[in-house]
């Protein structure tokens, strides 16, 4: 089943696109932040999320920013990879290039 996982349907756990309260184990080492930054281009309903993952591998960091929807699911990301060509200049990787707002 697409929708399952050890055995459990993951649909139980997820609401609106967003998780609820689970996340795999693989998750300890990129801390999450979300909070909410503005209002939805596409429905203008007012919960737009702006979630910050960063991954920290030490060959490897990972900054990754995704504008997202619980309404209606639109969403936008970007991630900064130190495996590719730095950003532009003036350009913080730690920082949201949608609203502005500094990673945790």
């Amino acid at each position: 089943m697409a929708f399952a996982k050890g055995g459990r349907d993951l649909r139980a756990i997820v609401g609106n696109g967003w998780p609820l309260v689970e996340q795999a184990d693989y998750h300890g080492d990129m801390p999450t932040t979300v909070s909410i930054a503005a209002e939805c281009p596409k429905c203008h309903a007012a919960q737009l999320a702006c979630r910050y993952n960063y991954f920290d591998r030490g060959d490897l960091q990972i900054h990754a920013w995704e504008h997202k929807c619980p309404d209606c699911g639109w969403r936008e990301t970007k991630a900064f990879r130190s495996d590719e060509p730095a950003p532009a200049a003036g350009v913080s990787a730690a920082q949201c290039p949608f609203c502005g707002r500094a990673g945790e």
